[in-house]
């Protein structure tokens, strides 16, 4: 029994003093302020006083409070005379604040008199005042705190890259092609025969995709026939089907890879049917999260001649803009 009771008396003084022990001491400096009558005594006898005749320990004197050295809590002791009815009276004004943030912390007087400089009333005042649990002790322990480490600055994300999706060009003798239906679509143009170049602007592109110039050529003034409203036929099976598998694919889409099969087949769509504006729409969509970016404002732009007057078109036309931005800071890097 006795030696359980000692054992538990042990542990409470334990958890009583760890708070108290892992606390730094705390410094002092005294400063000397006002007129002393007869001897003066210097920052660092009255340091010395204190010391020898007080509770207060770790006290050092100070040239000016300009020069806190190492202090924690500064003292500032300002002698005041006597007054006219008791010249030979006076006491001394206590002051303590922190050397860091120059808190005032503690406000008191030396009540003797005859300025004995009883510093033994000076550091039990202090030494009260900044007893451990105190509120002007808790303050100089959190300013002694290590300030906190440093928030981790994120890592610049890096600058965005512009991908160039290699193009698909057609073969000469479909170039060939392609040429000569721009031509006639063109003359029908001219001649006001709107059924008649739509149907030579289809021929030159329903071969399959191409990336040439002249292909995009034709496309724009393929979507301006039907922006015109000129009569579309019904898109083909194989159109459908490419639609619909592009829509399978963007269904668990997670990587560009993913996104570039899903492009391919809204291509093969479009090349089936190629005034379609919707699949237009679709593979500028798809583009845009493949990271391709200057395709997908040119197959956006191409949705916008073919139904500029769409309730989409604004919203459409808002996506067009954040890629012209988009596409202007990379190419910035």
């Amino acid at each position: 029994m006795i030696n359980r009771t000692f054992v538990g008396i042990m542990l409470m003084l334990v958890a009583w003093t760890a708070p108290a022990m892992a606390d730094a001491p705390i410094r002092y400096g005294i400063v000397l302020a006002g007129d002393y009558p007869g001897d003066h005594p210097s920052s660092t006898e009255a340091a010395q006083g204190v010391a020898q005749r007080s509770p207060l320990t770790n006290i050092f004197g100070m040239a000016s409070e300009m020069s806190p050295m190492d202090a924690d809590v500064i003292i500032r002791y300002t002698s005041v005379p006597g007054s006219f009815l008791s010249p030979g009276c006076g006491h001394g004004d206590i002051e303590a604040f922190s050397a860091r943030s120059h808190q005032m912390l503690y406000q008191g007087k030396d009540t003797e008199c005859n300025f004995k400089f009883t510093w033994e009333d000076v550091g039990k005042q202090v030494a009260a005042a900044f007893a451990p649990g105190t509120s002007a002790y808790n303050v100089i322990q959190s300013e002694k705190a290590p300030p906190p480490p440093p928030v981790p600055v994120a890592a610049a994300p890096p600058p965005p890259v512009l991908k160039k999706r290699p193009p698909q060009l057609a073969p000469a003798d479909r170039l060939a092609v392609i040429h000569q239906a721009e031509q006639e679509g063109d003359q029908a143009q001219g001649s006001g025969q709107r059924a008649k170049a739509f149907a030579a602007y289809r021929r030159a592109l329903e071969g399959g995709w191409s990336d040439d110039d002249a292909s995009g050529r034709v496309r724009e003034k393929l979507m301006k026939l039907v922006a015109k409203g000129v009569h579309l036929p019904e898109a083909s099976a194989e159109a459908h089907r490419h639609s619909v598998r592009a829509r399978t694919f963007l269904q668990d889409a997670h990587t560009a890879q993913d996104y570039d099969h899903a492009a391919g087949e809204y291509m093969a769509a479009i090349g089936a049917a190629p005034w379609q504006a919707s699949n237009y729409y679709n593979l500028g969509l798809v583009q845009d999260q493949a990271g391709y970016l200057e395709d997908a404002m040119r197959n956006l732009k191409l949705y916008l001649v073919a139904r500029p007057h769409a309730a989409d078109a604004p919203s459409v036309q808002d996506k067009v803009y954040a890629l012209e931005a988009r596409i202007e800071k990379a190419n910035s890097h």
